[in-house]
């Protein structure tokens, strides 16, 4: 039997129940009220690298990337026009690239990145005239390498072939083919030294139209948050990757 005394505590433990119970049944009701609208999207990926000291945060070099990205994603809609858009993306990105290598040999090459990207953002959608809706967004976005690397083929002063040579900028290791002997041994100092992480966080933010709730057009741009060097450049020295993207989906 409940004393007099103990009262208090039992209403108290009741109406906390409660709440806790009509909290619960609220986040479900949220959760099953949420409506999802599949998609596919692809479009113009550009990337680009800046590096600058950490003491001062003067800019050192800076250098882009032209590509472009796919896949799959999800709009979740929850109430108001706001929603979360979410998916999974595969990026390539190359840009040109040569060396000099002090007049014994040319080197020309590509530099190439293919990533995994997975979007987190926060969607506000609101309508401008029928069919026709203008959209928001903003959140970060999460980047897997799958490979980052620079290959160059080299040549004599007489346009003959001398090889080629590859550098990853993920494990650091050099490949070489068909390497003629006088380049192979002096080809190394011409390379990249430094070494990138593999995972990158961008913190995103963008516009968009919708069209009769199946044709989509957007425009967004990531500024990185990682420090990507990975080796003694790390302590010295940070790298950022930006993104900036351009693309047309549809929705299901």
């Amino acid at each position: 039997m409940i004393t007099f005394a103990e009262l208090p505590k039992c209403v108290s433990v009741y109406m906390n129940g409660k709440i806790l119970s009509s909290m619960a049944a609220l986040i479900f009701a949220a959760t099953v009220s949420a409506s999802a609208q599949p998609g596919i999207e692809a479009g113009y990926l550009n990337t680009q690298y800046r590096n600058r000291y950490i003491a001062s945060d003067e800019l050192l070099s800076k250098s882009s990337m032209n590509g472009f990205f796919v896949g799959a994603s999800d709009d979740i809609k929850f109430f108001a026009g706001l929603g979360l858009h979410t998916g999974l993306y595969y990026n390539y990105s190359k840009d040109a690239t040569n060396t000099d290598a002090g007049g014994l040999f040319s080197m020309s090459g590509t530099r190439e990145d293919h990533e995994l990207s997975i979007p987190v953002h926060l969607k506000f959608s609101f309508d401008v005239v029928p069919e026709v809706k203008i959209f928001v967004y903003g959140g970060p976005s999460l980047y897997f390498g799958l490979v980052s690397d620079v290959k160059y083929s080299l040549k004599d002063a007489s346009g003959n072939s001398m090889g080629y040579v590859s550098y990853n900028y993920y494990s650091g290791k050099v490949r070489t083919g068909n390497m003629d002997e006088s380049a192979e041994s002096s080809v190394g100092q011409y390379l990249p030294s430094e070494r990138h992480d593999w995972f990158n966080v961008t913190m995103d933010a963008g516009i968009g139209v919708q069209f009769i709730d199946l044709f989509e057009i957007r425009f967004g741009y990531g500024w990185g948050l990682v420090n990507l060097y990975k080796n003694d450049y790390e302590s010295e020295l940070y790298c950022r990757k930006n993104v900036l993207q351009l693309s047309a989906g549809f929705r299901f």
